[in-house]
């Protein structure tokens, strides 16, 4: 199969979005290396579809039979994704290899295909699914408590910021909180009062939820 073939006008990179070859007002040098480094993101995106329908027994790409299904092709696409992804880093220090970014532009190209490829390795994948679960869903928690407990009790000069949560209905955590311990009278004030634009109502919801604070240790939760 040659290599060019691969990388028909009719057939592989370009049928894509082309989002990275776009046309600017630019100078015909400016014009042509990004052109050129457009291109290259292109074929970067081929290479990895090309595996990507392999491992996915896919028929079509593109709106076109994948490349491996072409009977002239085979498994012969993973040695030819292969090539295309060689291709991409000779092609890269050809054009770009004197500019003082080079360094830097080669990793992200290679950092790019590294995650696209370990990706791959997580689809479908119920174990990465739930770990993700296990790491993302506290952390979020921890997020929304910690954001609650800052709006209402952190010290502006250290926050940054004049805290307007009680107004917006933003204090998830600490109403659900207050609403746990509260008294019938405690209950009413937030209740009438939280989430409205007055700010004297915020004030009497932020001195109810200070009482409650001395009141209970749960909310040193947020501290933790």
């Amino acid at each position: 199969m040659l290599f060019a073939e691969i990388l028909s006008s009719h057939i592989n990179v370009p049928s894509g979005k082309l989002f990275c070859g776009l046309d600017r007002p630019l100078t015909v040098e400016e014009f042509y290396h990004l052109s050129v480094l457009g291109w290259l993101v292109e074929m970067l995106q081929v290479y990895v579809l090309f595996l990507d329908d392999i491992m996915d027994g896919s028929t079509t790409c593109r709106g076109q039979p994948c490349w491996y299904l072409r009977p002239e092709v085979g498994m012969n696409a993973i040695n030819e994704a292969c090539l295309l992804k060689s291709a991409i880093f000779i092609l890269f220090k050809k054009h770009f290899g004197t500019y003082p970014s080079y360094l830097s532009m080669l990793e992200s190209f290679q950092e790019i295909a590294f995650l696209s490829e370990t990706g791959q390795e997580c689809l479908a994948s119920e174990t990465n699914v739930q770990q993700t679960k296990d790491i993302i869903v506290p952390l979020g928690q921890f997020y929304q408590v910690q954001n609650d407990f800052l709006g209402v009790f952190g010290a502006t000069a250290r926050t940054g910021k004049i805290g307007t949560d009680i107004q917006k209905n933003k204090c998830s955590w600490l109403v659900i909180k207050a609403l746990c311990i509260c008294d019938d009278r405690q209950r009413q004030i937030t209740c009438n009062k939280y989430g409205q634009v007055e700010g004297e109502d915020a004030v009497e919801v932020e001195e109810l939820f200070r009482s409650l604070k001395e009141k209970t240790e749960n909310l040193d939760e947020s501290e933790r």
